[in-house]
């Protein structure tokens, strides 16, 4: 029997690579001040707890929700933002 991705992935990854549905908390930002600010002004700090909602691993968008709000970030943000998996969804 094939276990899902989400058993597969522990510990810490990027926005990029985090698989879709998974929880995850943001612990890190690797961008300076201007992109800390844009990212909070979306609702998304340090600490947040986010899901990822779509699997597409290329140059586009990724989509997450973070409590009631979903939003899209590019690539290149997303490759910025450090998160911590924190259990199976």
């Amino acid at each position: 029997m094939e276990k899902s991705s989400h058993a597969k992935q522990t510990g810490t990854t990027n926005l990029v690579n985090l698989d879709k549905d998974h929880p995850a908390r943001i612990i890190e930002i690797q961008g300076g001040h201007g992109l800390r600010e844009r990212l909070n002004a979306m609702g998304l700090a340090i600490g947040s707890v986010i899901v990822k909602k779509n699997s597409f691993y290329g140059q586009g968008p990724v989509v997450i929700k973070s409590g009631q709000t979903t939003v899209a970030l590019g690539h290149g943000m997303a490759e910025k933002v450090i998160v911590e998996l924190i259990g199976p969804s």
